[in-house]
């Protein structure tokens, strides 16, 4: 996801990314060329909360295999 919003360049809006992985490095050099991307690292839910609130997306990449995510109805609450 993080690729393919390189890729496209500029456009209209931000991307937030939280959390910690394999991919921390990669993100951390999208950050410095691209400005819509921004990378908080690990925070607590009620940070995550505070920005998810004022969202108008909110995408959950995930390699596990679920057909319905706990965390994507928790975000539509918020």
């Amino acid at each position: 996801m993080v690729r393919l919003f390189a890729k496209e360049g500029k456009i209209p809006f931000e991307l937030f990314i939280f959390g910690s992985g394999s991919l921390e490095s990669e993100i951390l050099e999208l950050t410095a060329t691209y400005k819509e991307i921004h990378f908080f690292g690990w925070k607590s839910r009620e940070e995550i909360q505070r920005y998810v609130q004022n969202c108008q997306y909110c995408l959950m990449p995930s390699t596990f295999l679920e057909t319905f995510g706990l965390s994507a109805l928790t975000a539509l609450t918020w």
